[in-house]
């Protein structure tokens, strides 16, 4: 596990910190602070925790100007923070740190750039030169959470912002860290390469970015990582389900398939997968890495050490196939899954396409694909999962340890 645990640690002792800076200025305006039911104090009992309290304060305070210089690109200020510099030490020691020339102001990039822009999509999410696909994998599951191509923010991504709207670029995102929501207070200033790729998709932008960067939840949240560890070169090693429990405040683990998939097992896993996807869990599958594949597969197309969200797990005329949405930042015209059901594959009927509104490659690429579950076992993925269901309520009863039914609790 890469996470550092001591900077965890450090980041908590500077939550109660500032905890107890904003109560002792609360309390010399003359406003108590008492204990609310969730052990934090409250201003009122029956209002917001004391966490959204103090970050709604902090991020009034620097829309009325702290910590703000003159502003260009249609803001008459612009927030500049001083605790994520817009330095080398920001950067840290990253695989492509040479790659870097300066930092931008996300309006400088894309001059109409906003937080959200026609909802929230896996498609939304493109990798840059930081070596961080598994962060952009967990949040291109999350994405996918409330359904795609609705033109909807989805409601788990909706919530990890405080603010949607600012005057002068100040954004406040929350985590789940040491099992309690942290806030991180950041500016959108981005690093960016060299000129010649302002032109290009990226808008010039070095790391995580949405189509030519109108879009600005998915390089904010990347950011939010990297303040919150101390670095973007922080973010070059970690793991999937740990960046959605963190994304979510919901379980999450990985379970390898050749041994969920052996034997009898075969038959309880795929049960499992009809009922998790049922009651509304995030799922994704991650291959191994080149090396580690099996010869047969090496020429199927799909991409080695990624990881897949999962869409659609069904059963149809005795088919049990699986939906799968290639890994961020899967680039156009790059080979996708080529076995059985894949787009062009001898094995769809007219019956078949029509039941699962499945497309042939001649009618565009949606940069999705079906598996059948025998194939998907055969691959040596790794399972990835959370209860992420806290944005909706979904029943439940246990069944075999598993849960079942139609409504799950709602996470922390």
């Amino acid at each position: 596990m890469h996470w550092n645990m001591h900077r965890e640690y450090e980041m908590n002792v500077r939550r109660w910190q500032e905890f107890e800076e904003r109560r002792g200025r609360r309390l010399a305006d003359g406003r108590q602070v008492e204990a609310g039911p969730d052990g934090e104090g409250v201003v009122d009992p029956d209002e917001e925790p004391e966490w959204l309290i103090n970050v709604r304060e902090q991020i009034a305070e620097v829309e009325d100007g702290m910590d703000c210089r003159a502003g260009a690109h249609g803001r008459e200020l612009q927030y500049h923070d001083s605790t994520f510099p817009h330095d080398w030490a920001s950067i840290g020691e990253a695989t492509a740190a040479s790659s870097i020339v300066e930092w931008r102001v996300a309006r400088a990039i894309n001059i109409n750039a906003d937080l959200f822009d026609a909802g929230t999509d896996p498609d939304d999410v493109y990798q840059g030169v930081l070596q961080d696909g598994w962060l952009l994998s967990a949040i291109s599951i999350l994405a996918a959470s409330g359904g795609v191509d609705d033109d909807e923010v989805d409601p788990l991504v909706d919530r990890l912002f405080v603010n949607k709207k600012t005057e002068v670029g100040v954004y406040g995102v929350r985590l789940w860290q040491n099992a309690q929501w942290e806030t991180v207070v950041l500016d959108d200033w981005f690093p960016t390469l060299d000129d010649e790729y302002k032109a290009t998709t990226c808008g010039g932008a070095a790391f995580a970015y949405s189509e030519d960067f109108i879009e600005l939840w998915v390089p904010v949240l990347e950011k939010a990582f990297a303040k919150y560890y101390g670095s973007y070169a922080s973010l070059e090693r970690g793991y999937v389900h740990h960046a959605l429990q963190k994304l979510t405040g919901c379980h999450a683990e990985e379970i390898a398939l050749g041994n969920a998939s052996r034997g009898a097992n075969k038959e309880l896993l795929w049960g499992r997968l009809k009922r998790w996807k049922k009651n509304g869990f995030m799922m994704g599958a991650g291959t191994v890495t080149k090396g580690l594949a099996d010869r047969e597969v090496l020429d199927s197309g799909l991409v080695f050490g990624a990881v897949y969200v999962m869409y659609e797990v069904r059963q149809v005329d005795g088919n049990r196939l699986i939906k799968l949405r290639n890994p961020p930042d899967y680039g156009t015209g790059v080979q996708e899954w080529q076995g059985d059901w894949s787009d062009n594959s001898s094995m769809w009927t007219s019956r078949t396409r029509h039941k699962l509104d499945q497309r042939s490659s001649d009618e565009g690429d949606d940069g999705c694909f079906w598996m059948s579950f025998d194939d998907f076992c055969v691959l040596r993925v790794l399972l990835l999962r959370s209860e992420g269901v806290a944005a909706h309520e979904v029943p439940i009863e246990m069944v075999d340890g598993e849960r079942d039914g139609e409504r799950a609790p709602a996470c922390a």
